[in-house]
């Protein structure tokens, strides 16, 4: 028996549903599984398409849902 997901289970989903605040904000634990598996791939960004593209894909959310802005602009007051 193969699994193709194998973080894809109702014990891992409620494990990592666990995970202190700060380590989701963090994406911790995602960086904490590659240092244990797999560390020589930290070494490469993942979860983007490159700089101009990522501010791109940025730039096209603002402009459709301009309110973005203000919410990003109060989670950088408010922390």
């Amino acid at each position: 028996h193969v699994r193709l997901a194998p973080m894809l289970t109702m014990r891992s989903v409620e494990l990592m549903m666990m995970q202190p605040p700060e380590w989701k904000k963090s994406e911790r634990l995602v960086h904490e599984v590659i240092k244990k598996a797999w560390p020589e791939l930290a070494a490469f960004p993942f979860n983007s398409l490159g700089p101009w593209k990522d501010r791109l894909v940025k730039l096209q959310r603002v402009i459709v849902d301009p309110s973005i802005v203000a919410k990003k602009l109060r989670k950088m007051v408010g922390a």
